[in-house]
């Protein structure tokens, strides 16, 4: 029988090499990493970067040399401690990341439940925003087609 699971997801693209000693941060870190957290790192470049950031939506291009998801997906029935301990882990390791490699950028497909990513919009559209607000706005003026992230009608 299928069981509820519960899911959060965080990323960030990372555009800079790191010295040792961050390394050794981030490799600590890693070490206590919960069960039940998964992360998976896909390279940038390539086809992606012969556009320019403003040809699409996806406006994540050079420098970006790969993107990183975190993802926690436990078993609604695991103990409340472990879920919460992932749960914190994974802001951590994203807040962490964040002040050692400077990461500005999020990909949108891989949506964050923005309660803790109040910027999410930046991070997902960056300088694409306003003109995709714009289309919003000439398309769907009411925000029928709307989630949680869905780009508003206005800012």
């Amino acid at each position: 029988s299928f069981k509820q699971r519960i899911f959060k997801s965080k990323s960030f693209f990372v555009s800079k090499f790191i010295g040792y000693v961050d390394m050794v941060s981030i490799l600590l870190l890693l070490e206590q990493m919960p069960r039940d957290v998964t992360i998976d790192m896909h390279m940038g470049g390539g086809e992606v970067d012969r556009l320019q950031p403003n040809s699409t939506a996806f406006v994540h291009r050079v420098p970006n040399l790969f993107i990183v998801q975190t993802f926690y997906n436990g078993k609604q029935d695991h103990p409340k401690t472990e879920t919460v301990r992932a749960l914190i882990w994974l802001r951590e390791f994203f807040e962490t990341t964040k002040r050692i490699i400077g990461h500005t950028e999020s990909y949108q497909n891989y949506v964050d439940s923005g309660d803790d990513m109040k910027d999410y919009l930046q991070r997902y559209y960056g300088s694409n925003l306003k003109r995709l607000v714009q289309i919003k706005r000439e398309v769907d003026p009411d925000n029928y087609f709307r989630n949680p992230q869905s780009i508003p009608p206005s800012l």
